[in-house]
Order: structure tokens, then C-alpha cells, then sequence
């Protein structure tokens, strides 16, 4: 466990980890952004151009269901935007994965509808978790990569204009690399 933890720490400290290296000097203006691509995880999308700090994890010993990789934006400290993968081995269609792996996303309340995502225009399951007393409505798109990945990408407050439009330019910008 102490090793795990120390290699955490030197990561963060060296700055290591997959963080984009752009300072929060920089205020974000709410609409330009740039792409934020990750080798490891082979994806590119769009992110803030300026104050914004993407911060990456990669388990390359997932299981089905579980994360191999997982992006979270921030903007002035705060959740802007999280991009995480999913291994699918077993290659389940969309709509069972979600079903099998993630139903934790579907409530009640959960407005759900077809739509398209990134370069590719994939078939995708786009939720709206509404509003609550106690946390903001989300917004969130689901959706298969070609091998044998499932993308999530959310947007923490949809209500918020900024959130919401980072949100539509990652989900229509984003594109799997090649190896």
C-alpha cells in the first residue's frame, strides 16, 4: 500500500500522471477549447484552451465493467467535465452494457434518448439526471469504442451555460486514435 501511495505522490508532485501542464493562471473564457489528447488512453477531445487542469488515471488491469481510464477536468478548482472508460471483453451491445454495468445511471427521474457522439457519430445513450435538493442535474453521454471500450463522459451541471456547452463540444469532438 505505501508503495502505491508514494508513486501517487511523486506522480502528482512531478507532475506526471497524464495532467495537462496549463497553469490556473489563465482564466477560461467559458467557450474556446483546444484538444486534450492522451496516448496511452488513445482519445483525443476537447477541453478548455486556457485554466483548466486534466488529471489522468490508467488501469490497464480492468475487468469488464470496470475503469481502464478516467479524465477529470477542472476549472478553477471545481469539476468541469470527467471522460472515463470502460472495459467491455465480452463486447455486449450498448444497451446491455449499460444495463449490465452501468444501470446505476438510470433513475426514475433519468430523462433518457438516442443521439450521436464524437468524429465517428456513434450510436450513443444520452441521459439527463435532473436537479435534486441535494446535487446538481447531470448531463451524460454513453458509447462504444471499437475495441471493446465503453465511454462515459459527464457534465457535473447542466444547468450551468459554460459546463453544458464543454460538454457538447467533448461529446461531438471526440475521437479514438490508433494505436
Amino acid at each position: 500500500m505505501l508503495p502505491l501511495a508514494l508513486t501517487a505522490l511523486l506522480i502528482s508532485v512531478a507532475g506526471g500522471g497524464g495532467a495537462s501542464p496549463e497553469p490556473h493562471s489563465v482564466a477560461w473564457d467559458g467557450k474556446a477549447t483546444r484538444p486534450y489528447a492522451d496516448a496511452t488512453a488513445r482519445i483525443r477531445f476537447a477541453a478548455p484552451a486556457a485554466g483548466h487542469l486534466v488529471t489522468a488515471h490508467h488501469f490497464p488491469d480492468a475487468r469488464a465493467g470496470q475503469l481502464t481510464d478516467s479524465f477529470v477536468v477542472t476549472v478553477a478548482g471545481n469539476l468541469a467535465l470527467s471522460v472515463d472508460l470502460f472495459a467491455n471483453p465480452g463486447r455486449l451491445s450498448l444497451s446491455d452494457y449499460v444495463t449490465t454495468h452501468l444501470r446505476f445511471l438510470k433513475t426514475p427521474a433519468t430523462a433518457t434518448a438516442e443521439g450521436q457522439a464524437g468524429k465517428a457519430q456513434v450510436r450513443a445513450i444520452l441521459l439527463d439526471q435532473p436537479r435534486t435538493g441535494q446535487a446538481f442535474g447531470q448531463r451524460l453521454a454513453v458509447f462504444a469504442l471499437s475495441d471493446a471500450r465503453i465511454v462515459r463522459i459527464s457534465c457535473p451541471d447542466r444547468d450551468e451555460p459554460a459546463l453544458a456547452r464543454l460538454f457538447e463540444k467533448a461529446l461531438e469532438s471526440f475521437e479514438e486514435r490508433a494505436p
